[in-house]
């Protein structure tokens, strides 16, 4: 749909460290011309599904990570400026902060090669997206433990600190489907387990 149209009404949700990375979109009477169909009508369901399987393994990059400091290299980084990688349970965190941000790396390379190779990312979408996340979340918790309270201030003009990026990746664990949506997606189209019951009303 072409988000120009009239009918169509984008408004800037912004979040609290003032960056708007989501909308509301609202369609009142706008209308689709069948040149803007994707797929056959009435299979909308399955196009929106192959989107937000894109949509997760997109995601699953490290690009988030980066831009706030979040990563093993920037936080070790840190530490030694700091002093205080020599402390053990720093040392400790940062060692299991690698082999986890390299077991995603390596996941997220063989998504993209069998994207590239025409696969569909089906559940591997939810497997990485999840993994994101939970790496982000145990990124988080190493940049506590490495920055103190440095971890929690900023100023305006800090764009994308480590502050920043602390306060807005809890997000990741929502975009593109929440970490329980991942792990009902993983449990039922990758090892099998059975569609949990529908409450009926």
């Amino acid at each position: 749909i072409d988000m120009h149209q009239p009918g169509v009404t984008v408004r800037p949700l912004v979040d609290m460290t003032g960056n708007s990375p989501f909308n509301e979109v609202y369609l009142d009477d706008a209308r689709v011309g069948p040149d803007s169909v994707i797929g056959e009508l009435g299979q909308g369901w399955a196009a929106a599904v192959t989107m937000l399987g894109h949509e997760r393994v997109s995601i699953s990059g490290l690009r988030q990570r980066r831009s706030a400091g979040l990563t093993y290299a920037s936080l070790a980084g840190l530490a030694r400026r700091r002093g205080s990688v020599a402390g053990p349970a720093v040392r400790g965190a940062l060692a299991d902060l690698y082999v986890q941000e390299r077991a995603v790396e390596l996941f997220n390379t063989r998504m993209r090669q069998e994207t590239a190779a025409g696969r569909p990312p089906g559940a591997r979408g939810s497997i990485g997206k999840l993994a994101a996340a939970l790496l982000l979340r145990q990124a988080i918790d190493v940049a506590g433990e490495v920055a103190g309270a440095e971890a929690v201030g900023w100023s305006d003009d800090d764009g994308d600190g480590l502050a920043r990026g602390i306060v807005s990746a809890p997000a990741s664990s929502i975009a593109g489907g929440t970490n329980e949506i991942q792990r009902n997606i993983i449990g039922e189209r990758v090892l099998g387990l059975p569609r949990e019951p529908k409450v009926g009303g």
